[in-house]
């Protein structure tokens, strides 16, 4: 995972990139910001960016050590965290953690992580000092808080601080859309129902474009059309659906075409969806009985295949290639994927 998929926080990365690809990385970072904006991610990324074995100022995500630190088992990457009911960060955690930082690495570099760093105890943050003061070589803290002000004056000083802002407008939609499409790739990479998992998860990739962020662009200005499609779409009458296409083919712009057609791939989106156990992302889930009934007649390596259909007539719609002459081989192809 890359620092990429960090959303609204330029400045930062930007800021640990250049230090990565300087090798002037501080040996101490205090993350400071309120939840929900990235900063454990971040983090996380930056363990990845530091033991990376294919890239030096960002993380492959597919190299041996990113999977390992992705899946909390490389040994030079540790997460602290409070505990017990008190939810403190107590002096014996910190001893472990020096005594851990203090032996010879067996990557490229030692990354300590403590959240809610703010919880540390008055004897664990004066042994922190210690570490602080006299940071072992190849090695990295990361403090995460979102109340900089409780920490000691002497350890924030001592640290880098990286301030991640709220996220605002487009921002928020943008990760609530990223979470939901990441949580919808899990699902499908689970069930892919005799598709190829590669194959499912490339396809899915593509159709999560309608996802509930659309379903609110759509809402009020094609109401009826959605209505009538889905109508007929349940009925899995795939000839009146190309008549109902092909009817306003001739007094009808492009656009509103195109529209139609994201309103059938996300009847085919659903089916696929609701195969793979992913209710809660229906796009339609008042037409979820017909959906099921629809389900029946086709196995997900069809559906994708359809999806695909779809999404390829609608590329040579938009290149201004005849549409009655793209519908009707889409059409086609769609009839016989209904045959089989």
């Amino acid at each position: 995972m890359p620092f990429t998929d960090i959303i609204g926080q330029k400045q930062v990365i930007r800021m640990l990139r250049n230090s990565l690809r300087q090798a002037r990385l501080p040996h101490a970072l205090l993350f400071a910001g309120p939840e929900g904006v990235d900063r454990h991610l971040t983090a996380k990324i930056l363990a990845q960016a530091i033991n990376c074995e294919r890239e030096h100022t960002d993380a492959c995500g597919d190299c041996p050590s990113c999977l390992r630190i992705e899946r909390h088992s490389y040994p030079d990457v540790s997460w602290l965290e409070p505990s017990g009911a008190s939810r403190q960060i107590g002096i014996d955690s910190i001893r472990q953690l020096r005594h851990n930082i203090s032996l010879k690495s067996a990557g490229k570099g030692k990354v300590y992580i403590i959240s809610e760093a703010d919880r540390m105890t008055t004897d664990a943050s004066n042994a922190l000092l210690k570490t602080l003061e006299e940071p072992p070589e190849n090695s990295v803290l990361i403090l995460i808080t979102s109340s900089p002000e409780h920490l000691f004056p002497t350890v924030t000083s001592r640290c880098q601080m990286m301030k991640f802002f709220p996220l605002r407008g487009k921002k928020v939609e943008e990760k609530v859309c990223k979470e939901e499409r990441a949580k919808m790739l899990g699902i499908l990479d689970m069930a892919s129902f005799g598709a190829t998992s590669g194959k499912a998860i490339e396809m899915a990739a593509r159709v999560m474009e309608i996802t509930d962020c659309f379903k609110k662009e759509m809402e009020g200005k094609a109401a009826k059309e959605v209505s009538d499609l889905t109508e007929v779409l349940g009925a899995t009458a795939v000839k009146e659906i190309k008549k109902k296409l092909t009817a306003d083919i001739s007094g009808k712009v492009r656009a509103k075409l195109l529209r139609m057609l994201d309103i059938v791939l996300s009847w085919y989106r659903d089916i696929f969806v609701l195969k793979a156990g992913g209710e809660e992302f229906l796009i339609n889930p008042d037409r979820r009985r017909e959906l099921e009934r629809a389900g029946k007649s086709f196995s997900t390596s069809s559906l994708i295949r359809i999806m695909e259909e779809i999404e390829k007539t609608k590329e040579v719609i938009d290149r201004n290639v005849s549409p009655r002459l793209a519908i009707e081989v889409m059409m086609i192809r769609i009839i016989e994927e209904l045959k089989q």
